[in-house]
């Protein structure tokens, strides 16, 4: 009987969370925009800009919306985020050749102020807004909705 009891606690534990259907907290925070940045680019001029700091040519970050949401919820006041992967080559879309360059991980942040928090996580603060990305022609822009 006991173990009944215990049995149906769990089930019920496990049920009521899934029922969860407060559609804002499953709500992206970040709207994602595909960006091409190889023909110039423009950042917003209000803000602190942040670069990721490479630690080696292949580094790679496996999630930069985890990343992002994660320094959001720590209280970082992001407005913005740019993401190209790493590229062992780069090929304009179409085009039939890649060049042998190697181009690491791009990822800057957009921040209202600046936040010491950042340099915890590897960034470092930009002393002027940046330059567009290099081989950017498919970047990712996180915007904070």
């Amino acid at each position: 009987m006991k173990q009944a009891i215990i049995f149906s606690f769990i089930l019920f534990t496990i049920l009521s969370g899934c029922g969860n259907t407060n559609s804002a907290a499953n709500e992206p925070l970040f709207e994602k925009i595909m960006e091409d940045h190889s023909k110039g680019y423009v950042y917003p001029d209000s803000g602190v800009f942040y670069k990721y700091n490479v630690n080696t040519v292949t580094e790679t970050i496996s999630s930069p919306l985890d990343t992002l949401t994660m320094l959001l919820h720590k209280g970082v006041n992001i407005k913005n985020g740019w993401y190209r992967r790493y590229l062992p080559g780069c090929s304009p879309p179409e085009a039939v050749y890649v060049t042998k360059t190697v181009y690491t991980v791009a990822f800057i942040i957009q921040v209202s102020k600046e936040n010491a928090l950042l340099i915890e996580h590897g960034f470092s603060k930009m002393e002027e807004p940046p330059h567009p990305i290099t081989c950017g022609y498919n970047v990712t822009r996180f915007h904070l909705k």
